[in-house]
């Protein structure tokens, strides 16, 4: 026994499978289904770091943060306003 097929596999073994096999149109769904939840995810993870890495994290080379260099805040944001706002 091996290790488990990961989803990508799977999904690039139905691509090549397509014609051979009755359900692939239904796995294929479902394995597209979860790689566009998955890229949702990343997304907003990605996008929450940014705003963490501007607004949140004080840089020691500008002493305070992107955002209050570049004019757009102030304040360093707490952590409430940052997932608040974000």
């Amino acid at each position: 026994m091996g290790q488990p097929e990961s989803r990508a596999h799977l999904y690039v073994t139905c691509l090549a499978s397509k014609s051979q096999h009755p359900y692939s149109d239904a796995t294929l769904y479902a394995l597209d289904h979860w790689l566009k939840q998955e890229m949702g995810e990343l997304k907003a993870a990605i996008a929450l770091y940014i705003t963490y890495y501007n607004f949140y994290r004080i840089h020691s080379s500008i002493r305070s943060t992107p955002a209050i260099e570049a004019g757009i805040t102030k304040t360093v944001w707490t952590m409430k306003e940052l997932l608040s706002n974000a």
